[in-house]
């Protein structure tokens, strides 16, 4: 996106983050509906993978709209420890 439609890296990292995310209804029907034959484990970390995107898709969504809505430009560094911390705070 950055290269592609000249967007800022944080508006790269925001499109990606809302587009990234594998959706969570769309693999619960093909595992359940459909006739796909596939061990428990693969099924269940299919399951358990799809169903973990959507928060973390989310959570990155909302902290790159407010950084962009702030003006602000961290550096990467900082960025990244901040997500990291705000994630693991808000988990618990």
């Amino acid at each position: 996106a950055y290269y592609l439609l000249d967007l800022s890296w944080l508006e790269s990292f925001l499109l990606g983050a809302a587009v990234a995310s594998t959706d969570a209804a769309a693999v619960f029907f093909l595992l359940r509906a459909g006739e796909i034959n596939l061990r428990e484990r693969v099924r269940s970390t299919l399951e358990v993978e799809s169903g973990t995107n959507d928060p973390i898709a989310i959570f990155l969504t909302i902290s790159l709209v407010e950084i962009i809505a702030a003006n602000a430009s961290p550096e990467a560094k900082v960025l990244i420890t901040d997500l990291a911390l705000g994630f693991l705070l808000n988990m618990g």
